[in-house]
């Protein structure tokens, strides 16, 4: 296995995106994060704190004081993150992101075992709903980091 080296790792990360991040994402990932400025290219760094429900800034403070209600500033690094309205992209984008994991799976079911009716019932809805919880404080968090990225409030006037 040859040498990689942080170079190399932007060169390719730059033509082919997708393959590279399948392969190499762990040191791809590295990289990135070791060198990200704010407000200049892709903000995977601040994206990757909101994931984590951190603060997008300094990624120690956590960025929620209730489920969803986003804290007013961050303690470590001063910035205003209550600030950041996302409105309705977090509920969309969970939506997407839950809709293609159960949907294929129930799918599967079907054509594989074609189970009774009840078993559908039974599984899908708890199943959309814990997923729904799990994602969508993570999508709100990566959303608010984005926004943090772009200096957008959210307010009509942007």
């Amino acid at each position: 296995m040859r040498h990689v080296n942080a170079q190399s790792l932007e060169i390719c990360a730059h033509f082919f995106p997708l393959a590279f991040l399948l392969r190499r994402s762990t040191k791809l990932l590295r990289c990135i994060l070791m060198e990200y400025k704010h407000g200049q290219g892709f903000p995977l760094k601040p994206m990757v704190y909101g994931l984590r429900k951190r603060c997008p800034s300094c990624g120690q403070t956590p960025i929620f004081k209730k489920y969803l209600q986003p804290v007013n500033f961050c303690n470590v690094c001063k910035i205003d993150i209550g600030q950041h309205r996302t409105d309705d992209l977090a509920p969309y984008i969970t939506i997407l992101i839950v809709g293609h994991i159960v949907a294929p799976m129930l799918l599967l079911l079907e054509k594989l075992y074609d189970p009774p009716l009840w078993v559908h019932y039974s599984i899908w809805p708890a199943l959309t709903i814990i997923l729904t919880l799990w994602f969508l404080q993570r999508v709100k968090g990566a959303a608010i980091a984005l926004m943090w990225h772009l200096n957008l409030k959210g307010d009509e006037f942007q």
